[in-house]
């Protein structure tokens, strides 16, 4: 008996997922399950391939080949998040229902790439990811502005969204079967999958590892070793968490003495590259880490020989399965990871598991244990190793067989539902048997959504008018559909037409205002249309933003596209404070439009917009004169950019004025009425005093924290120039006093003075599912003040923290002498 298969994959080195199958392919050549397995290999290429006995084919862009790969047995299609490496396969997919190696988790990447790059539609983005997670997603990805025009908040696909709302369900539903490679992958493909699935594991033996004489010449070294090299390799990305690392390196004295750093790999992130860098420079740790992109081969191997110990943090977790995990494993070196996704079922023991709810100190203990104790580091090590031995790509094809061979039925009912349908393979919706009818309609959806991307990526089509929750709809046609600036929300606009003219004529209003802005967004061409004395089409025209609101008044007033000067000249004026529908009053008077039109028409909107334009003109003005006062007083606060802090002076931080963005710059949200929250683990402040402080000064900050109920307490430590000076725990959420000692020298003599303020976790109350705030929240500062210190600290020998000092003749501060006892009254 003989079964032939068709391997579909990517097969060259700029994906992992090259190198897995060049692994594997050789090992169907064997018969361990007493049946022949025949494999050809189609290739989805993206720059070099490797070189392979095994009969392959490359797939040619836009080829119809789905006939070819019907005569197989069955297919495998090797599916990842990388549009360049997969796109070709997702393709076929759609096709054939054969068998899909799910490799990631997320698949995020992949249809943000389709739709933001391939698409330019942000609307083909809303409405998948409302399709198959719902309200909730879509909200999610509104909150984050992805689907507005201009710069977003975050991305959802790097956010800890990703973990709720993966999009895999898309590719899953086009396969027979999936194959998995853990646990918390399966349990989710379980869900939202109806047919066979298959849990196995990535191949131990896909990378180049450490030999068996290399591993004993490390372990007896190791063990005489009193400081510790560790490594971070992989794509250098945020979900690595590569900041708690370094940070973890900055705060323990233990680390900074006797360890170093490595991180390696490929960048995928600049932005976030760049902020390492700084992390490491704000720090003083370029000594002790060091960070290398797009290593070779050779220099990873050598990494993985010169590491005493590896990290690797993964948050959200985004892969099945990860192979860098499987790679330092196979090295035989200690890896310490947080407890989550695919890392979670290593057994304890073979890691070094640490919880990511502990913040950094949980890795600081983790790494301090892993240095001080070199027996640990090669027990654990020689664990880890034992652990994936088993898992060699020979035993994975032999599962992977006998998977087949037990679901041969199955995979050949299911097999003949190609699409389109050929006229030798007939078939229809009578065909499909009673046990997959579930499957089906999951098929059915999966292909209907592709279709979609690709027939209406724009969703000019009104399904998702009668389908979707009015809510989700008011806000899709207002921020995606329309986009309409936040400035002017139109929200509630739409939310009274909806009601007053119904889905059908709210989505033939929507409709024709897309239609003529996709017109003005022309640079030049014919149009013919008509004058729309629709009020309700204007009353949400004159709320767009400027340059779309001329274009549309130039188009269905006049019938003709505005020229640039036309457009630059009135949209500056909507900018400057004139109401638009002054300008639609204006066009209704000119002389072009009475030469063209003397009937009459349009009588009505003139009327309209008089009214309104005499009604809001005085009240918009007055708001912008306002504003345009208030912005235009100098703020004698600010010197260069740079805040200077009055003496004695309590500066509220719940102002958005420019003192305060200067004092916090990028590190904090905007300000709110209890203060400003800095934004996430790590914030700056950046000041000058007034005045001369040979002693240095005191600065008191009021602060709370948010979220120990789920974080646990969390120690705050202030730096100021790359020195310790003070720490502070918190051990609930209630508002804090913290009296902080500046030294004397950095403060008085004219030059900023920097301070951070480090926290040991931030909060996500999204995340928590306490509300819809998707931020990442450090310390909420309300309050601070600055005072020299008139007298000289002396330091005595019992405070051992530069932040616990006593000022003589203080009686009330010497019973503040203990650590513990500074921690419970704030003090610096």
């Amino acid at each position: 008996m003989s079964i032939r298969v068709a391997w579909v994959s990517p097969f060259g080195p700029r994906s992992d997922i090259g190198a897995f199958s060049r692994c594997l392919l050789p090992h169907f050549e064997t018969e361990e399950t007493g049946t022949r397995f025949d494999c050809d290999l189609f290739v989805n290429k993206n720059g070099p391939t490797y070189t392979t006995e095994i009969c392959s084919t490359e797939i040619v862009p836009g080829a119809e080949i789905s006939g070819l790969l019907g005569r197989y047995d069955t297919c495998f299609f090797n599916l990842g998040n990388n549009v360049e490496n997969h796109g070709e396969i997702v393709r076929l997919l759609r096709s054939v229902p054969g068998i899909a190696i799910l490799h990631d988790f997320s698949y995020h990447h992949f249809f943000a790439f389709k739709c933001f790059e391939e698409l330019q539609s942000r609307s083909a983005y809303a409405r998948l990811l409302h399709e198959y997670h719902g309200s909730h997603a879509f909200r999610m990805a509104s909150r984050s502005g992805i689907l507005r025009r201009g710069p977003a908040l975050y991305a959802p696909w790097d956010s800890e969204n990703v973990t709720a709302y993966p999009l895999m369900a898309p590719l899953a539903g086009l396969a027979s079967a999936v194959i998995v490679h853990s646990a918390f992958m399966e349990e989710w493909v379980r869900r939202i999958f109806d047919g066979p699935v298959l849990r196995l594991f990535l191949p131990s033996d896909q990378k180049q590892s450490l030999t068996d004489v290399e591993l004993d010449r490390w372990r007896t070294a190791t063990l005489h070793k009193d400081r510790c090299n560790f490594a971070s390799f992989g794509h250098v990305s945020r979900p690595k968490c590569l900041e708690m690392i370094i940070t973890a390196l900055a705060q323990s004295e233990v680390l900074r003495r006797s360890a170093r750093l490595t991180i390696a790999g490929h960048l995928g992130d600049k932005g976030y590259a760049q902020e390492l860098q700084s992390l490491i420079r704000t720090f003083g740790l370029s000594e002790q880490v060091s960070v290398e992109f797009d290593v070779s081969t050779e220099r990873l191997a050598q990494i993985k020989r010169e590491s005493d110990a590896f990290v690797n943090l993964r948050f959200p977790n985004t892969e099945g399965a990860s192979g860098s995990l499987t790679e330092m494993l196979n090295a035989g070196k200690p890896v310490i990871c947080f407890r989550s996704g695919c890392y979670a079922e290593i057994p304890e023991g073979a890691v070094v598991h640490v919880e990511r709810a502990g913040g950094v100190p949980t890795i600081i203990s983790a790494m301090e244990r892993v240095l001080q104790d070199p027996q640990y580091r090669v027990s654990v090590g020689e664990s880890g190793r034992s652990h994936i031995a088993p898992h060699s790509s020979r035993e994975y094809v032999r599962q992977l067989k006998a998977f087949v061979v037990s679901h041969q039925e199955l995979l050949h009912r299911r097999r003949r539902f190609v699409a389109p349908i050929f006229a030798a393979h007939p078939w229809d919706r009578r065909d499909v048997a009673e046990t997959d009818e579930g499957w089906f309609d999951r098929l059915s959806k999966a292909r209907l959504n592709f279709s979609l991307l690709e027939r209406d990526p724009y969703v000019q089509s009104p399904e998702i008018f009668f389908r979707w929750p009015a809510k989700d709809l008011i806000a899709l046609a207002s921020e995606v559909l329309l986009h309409a600036p936040r400035h002017k929300p139109i929200n509630s606009l739409i939310t009274e037409l909806l009601e007053r003219l119904g889905r059908w004529k709210l989505y033939r209003l929507i409709s024709k205002l897309r239609y003529i802005q996709a017109l003005g967004e022309r640079s030049s061409g014919e149009f013919q249309i008509e004058r729309i004395s629709d009020p309700d089409f204007w009353s949400i025209a004159v709320r767009l933003d400027a340059e779309a609101a001329v274009r549309v008044c130039w188009l269905a007033i006049l019938g003709r596209p505005a020229s640039a000067a036309e457009r630059n000249c009135y949209a500056a004026a909507i900018r400057d404070g004139v109401v638009p529908e002054q300008i639609i009053f204006q066009i209704l008077t000119s002389c072009e439009y009475r030469e063209r039109f003397n009937d009459g028409v349009l009588a009505g909107i003139a009327c309209w917009a008089r009214d309104r334009s005499v009604e809001q003109a005085r009240a918009e003005f007055g708001r912008l004169k306002r504003e345009r006062d208030l912005g235009g007083v100098a703020d004698p606060a600010i010197a260069e950019g740079v805040f200077r802090w009055p003496r004695g002076a309590s500066v509220h931080f719940n102002a958005q004025s420019p003192a305060v963005d200067s004092l916090f710059g990028e590190t904090a949200y905007a300000a709110e009425p209890a203060g400003v929250w800095t934004k996430g683990y790590l914030a700056q402040m950046r000041f000058r005093t007034s005045e001369h402080a040979p002693y240095g000064a005191k600065l008191l900050l009021k602060f709370r924290v948010t979220g120990t109920n789920m974080t646990g307490e969390r120690q705050i430590t202030a730096m100021c120039n790359e020195q310790e000076i003070g720490i502070f725990l918190a051990t609930d959420d209630e508002m804090h006093e913290w009296e902080i000692s500046i030294p004397a020298g950095a403060v008085g003599n004219d030059n900023p003075v920097g301070i951070q303020l480090l926290c040991s976790a931030a909060f996500c109350p999204a995340a928590a599912g306490d509300s819809e705030d998707e931020r990442l929240l450090g310390l909420m500062l309300a309050e601070g003040s600055i005072t020299p210190i008139e007298e000289v600290e002396l330091e005595q020998p019992w405070s051992h923290h530069p932040g616990l000092r006593v000022i003589e003749g203080d009686e009330a501060a010497l019973g503040r002498v203990g650590r513990a006892e500074g921690h419970k009254t704030g003090s610096g």
